[in-house]
């Protein structure tokens, strides 16, 4: 009877064809798998644009300046959504793109900006187009500082720049996606990921988009549009966005009650002096890591099947992310404070001196 524990294979055979091809069975298996992975996310075909149109809000932000500047030298035709399309932000990417890119009036916080921004592409859709290939929500409004010091509408313009808003662009421009179908493309924030101090209200805010992100997979799925969410890490800052942050906390001040400026005056005017020195630094974009948010967007654009979420970080910062997600949530805040520079004990000595 033949048994095959019972063939012997020659230490001479083995060392011949293990050992010695062992690198080109590495560089084989993991290049099959690369070639797999393309095939099943359609990568192996040119990426085609075919007269495609596309529609990105707040390009008022580094984030959707970028995404208009490129999708445009893809090919794209695309509307670029500005608060202010008269502004020198908006009249600057008109003239470093082509012809193609048309800015459209767009403040996804007022209801009519969004319908006569619907209506304004339909009309403007080139001929024998029917719809969008892909609606990229961009809404980056931020808001730093302790929760105290905020006010209600500080409060309440994070929420509807960041979720309220992509929900109400998402249901007036749905109709103009099922034609395709097109695509969903939310850039959310890491404040998704993973909280960080000073900005409570503007992590919800991306809590909740990627809730929505997640759900609304699942009820367009069946239409054939596919909904996906990128994370970028600190990729840009806007100039509106450094802007807002300068009035902000102005207006923290101003409207604090007289009792809580007694007892944050030394704490808040060392943060604000630490936030003017880091918005003098700020740099307008990461080129590095936009280079990788621009790699992940092309990837939502035109895979076969995107994955449902992307996170745009660096290598370094991925791995430190993998770490915090199975630590325990005490040593979580410990690695947050490392990362961030926050000192716990700072603004409780100074409320115990106050």
């Amino acid at each position: 009877m033949f048994i095959m524990s019972e063939i012997q294979i020659p230490e001479s055979l083995r060392e011949t064809y293990v050992v010695k091809n062992f690198p080109a069975i590495v560089v084989v298996t993991v290049m099959s798998t690369i070639l797999l992975n393309y095939v099943w996310n359609g990568k192996v075909k040119k990426r085609k644009v075919n007269n495609s149109v596309v529609l990105v809000t707040d390009c008022d932000s580094g984030f959707g300046w970028e995404c208009a500047r490129r999708l445009d030298k893809l090919g794209f035709y695309v509307f670029a959504g500005f608060r202010n399309p008269h502004e020198d932000r908006a009249l600057r990417l008109q003239a470093k793109t082509s012809k193609n890119l048309q800015l459209v009036q767009l403040d996804v916080t007022k209801n009519e900006d969004v319908k006569n921004a619907a209506k304004f592409v339909q009309e403007r859709l080139p001929l024998g187009i029917t719809g969008l290939h892909s609606l990229i929500n961009v809404s980056r409004d931020m808001l730093h500082g302790h929760f105290d010091w905020y006010t209600s509408e500080q409060c309440q313009r994070i929420i509807d720049a960041n979720l309220t808003g992509v929900v109400r662009v998402t249901k007036c421009f749905l109709h103009l996606l099922k034609p395709i179908p097109g695509r969903i493309i939310n850039i959310s924030s890491i404040n998704g990921k993973f909280p960080l101090p000073e900005m409570s209200v503007y992590t919800a805010a991306n809590f909740g988009l990627e809730g929505f992100t997640e759900s609304l997979r699942h009820d367009l799925k069946p239409m054939g549009i596919k909904v996906t969410v990128i994370i970028p890490g600190e990729v840009s800052r806007s100039s509106f966005g450094i802007q807002c942050q300068k009035e902000d906390m102005e207006v923290m001040w101003e409207e604090m009650s007289e009792s809580n400026k007694r007892q944050y005056e030394q704490f808040f005017r060392e943060w604000r002096r630490r936030m003017q020195d880091a918005l003098r630094r700020e740099a307008i974009v990461s080129r590095k890591l936009l280079k990788i948010f621009l790699v992940d967007l092309e990837d939502a654009l035109f895979s076969k099947n995107p994955h449902p979420q992307y996170v745009s970080v660096t290598d370094p910062f991925r791995t430190i992310l993998r770490i915090l997600k199975i630590l325990p949530s005490c040593f979580q805040h410990k690695v947050v404070q490392l990362l961030t520079g926050e000192n716990k004990n700072t603004i409780k000595r100074t409320i115990e001196i106050n």
